[in-house]
Parts: C-alpha cells; structure tokens; sequence
C-alpha cells in the first residue's frame, strides 16, 4: 500500500485535477470521467475505483440535497434496488481478485475513452427499462471501472427534458450507488486510512471547481475547453492501457526466448 509520504506529490496533482474537472464541469457540463482519468494515472490499480467512489458518493450526495425538490424517486428506488443487483453478481469477482492489475488497468482505460468519446445522449433512447436495466448493468461495472455517472445521466435525460431533474435524479442515483460500494471493498479489504487526507482534499476540490465553474458559465469557448479536455483525458487513458499491456508483452516475449 502507498504510504502518506509517497502521496504527498500525488494529493497535490490530484487536487488540482480535481478543481479543475469540477470547474470544466460545472462551466461546460460533463466531459468524460476527468476525475478518474487522473486518478488512474496517479493512484494504484486496485485504488482508483475505490478512493474515486468515496469522493463521488460525496459530491454526489452534495448536489441531491441542493436540488432534491426535482428528484425523481420512483426513478432512483428501481435503479438503486437493480444496482444491488449488479453489485451482488460482480463483488465475488472481485472479492475472489479474479481480474489482475495489468487487465484493471486495460479494462479502466478503455472504458474512459468509451465513455469519453461516445455521444451516449445520440444513442441512448428512452425505454421503461432502464431504471432497472440501467442499474444492474453499471451497478456490475462500477466495481471495476468506477465511472459510469455519464452513462446513468444519459438514460435519466431520456426520460426528462427538465435539466435540473435529470442532474437531481442522476445525483441522487451515484450518491446510493457509490455509496454503496464503500463497505464493500472495505469487507474485500481495501483500506481507505492510509487516503483520508486525499479524499478530504479532494472534496474541498470538487466544491472550489464546481463553485468557479458556476460563475464562468457563460464566458467560456465550451467546444475548444471540452475537445482539449478529452485528449488529455484520452492521453492519460492510453498510458494506462500501455502500462496494463506491457507485462504481457513482456511476458509473452520471454517465454519465446526460452
């Protein structure tokens, strides 16, 4: 496990990173997992979903209580009955360490660039399923690729054209959903004291972005911001994928040299 010392130089980077995903979020609106990106490219394979679920549980649980008049509850109690679902199927596999560092790191960096690039408002349409569809499905991948706020948001905006319902609704959704994980990987045995400091940091850093951002709405060029943060993000998830290649190459190298 990193210790403190060795995350002194990683707390400062991933606040900043932080502050300012939350302020191209909130002045843009989302671009892609910003915040897990760098978090995968700063933290521990086994880490990043973990520490990125605590952060998000309170953010999220931040933003549904200031809108929770427009949540939609009938929506939130299918999806998060369905999420425990999903988390039900996919904790033994992960529990049991079934999937290596190396194919974490594959499998995260992929789906950054999935949910990055592809426009999930064109191709997603509306269907009464989705509460439950929606919540088993990313309630099974959000154990191992954390990021799946875009994909949710997407189904909610379906099915309400009110921008402060679909944010509430979505808000509310991550919070349980990421809440939820919490005890999990603490019964798997991941341990969040060594990143307490980081994760209260990191918060702080979500509300300075997120309260920057509001202010500069309307004042930004959104489509040169959002296409130049998603080749960084792209960047970062690309380096991620060659770090989780190399030892199998490498691997696959030295046995043919024997």
């Amino acid at each position: 496990m990193t210790n403190l010392a060795e995350l002194a130089l990683s707390d400062v980077v991933l606040f900043a990173a932080c502050a300012v995903v939350s302020f191209v979020n909130a002045s843009i609106g989302p671009t892609g997992a910003g915040t897990f990106a760098a978090m995968a490219a700063l933290l521990p394979a086994q880490a990043v979903v973990p520490v990125h679920g605590f952060t998000e549980s309170l953010s999220c649980a931040a933003r549904w209580m200031l809108l929770r008049q427009y949540v939609d509850w009938h929506y939130v109690r299918i999806f998060s009955a369905s999420t425990a679902v999903g988390l039900c199927i996919a904790w033994p596999i992960l529990a049991q360490d079934l999937v290596s560092e190396a194919a974490l790191k594959v499998l995260i960096g992929a789906f950054i660039i999935l949910i990055t690039w592809i426009p999930l408002n064109l191709i997603v349409a509306e269907h009464p399923t989705y509460p439950a569809f929606g919540g088993a499905v990313t309630g099974f991948l959000t154990l191992f690729v954390g990021a799946t706020a875009l994909i949710v948001t997407a189904m909610i905006a379906q099915r309400h054209r009110d921008h402060r319902k679909v944010l509430a609704t979505a808000a509310a959704c991550m919070a349980i959903q990421h809440g939820v994980k919490i005890p999990l990987f603490i019964i798997i045995g991941f341990s969040y004291g060594p990143y307490m400091r980081l994760l209260m940091l990191l918060f702080l850093a979500t509300l300075l972005g997120t309260w920057v951002g509001s202010h500069l709405l309307l004042k930004l060029d959104k489509n040169l911001v959002r296409c130049a943060f998603r080749l960084v993000i792209t960047l970062i998830a690309i380096k991620m994928m060659t770090d989780g290649i190399y030892p199998w190459i490498s691997s696959i190298e030295a046995s043919t040299a024997k």
